[in-house]
């Protein structure tokens, strides 16, 4: 189920800002490209929290977790604000339907299988 809503998250992000970039026409039948709205998403990576704590029951801790990140570390609040207070700033105007990897890398770290890196 997790990794279903995830997905569904993606392409709701995707939708939403593709149905929201136009806006309705106003009350004359016409639009003057205001009221365009913008829509993304943050994918978080390993942080601190109850979730990755139920982690432990499988032997992953926060030390060998932060290993595998190529940054070298589990994120932390600041990290996702960051990336929120970009998205909420005029700076993003122009960033829609994208879902930000705030991971530390993570997702271009190379996956190793069956060996010990």
């Amino acid at each position: 189920a997790y990794d279903a809503s995830k997905a569904a998250i993606h392409s709701l992000t995707k939708k939403l800002a593709s149905d929201l970039a136009t806006p309705p026409p106003n009350d004359e039948g016409t639009n003057d490209g205001s009221g365009r709205i913008t829509v993304n998403a943050i994918a978080p990576g390993y942080f601190p929290s109850k979730m990755t704590q139920g982690l432990a029951a499988w032997g992953v801790t926060q030390d060998n977790t932060s290993s595998s990140i190529p940054m070298g570390r589990m994120g932390t609040g600041n990290d996702i604000a960051g990336a929120a207070i970009y998205m909420a700033s005029p700076c993003a105007s122009w960033l829609s339907g994208a879902v930000v990897p705030v991971d530390g890398g993570l997702l271009t770290a190379p996956i190793h299988i069956g060996d010990e890196h």
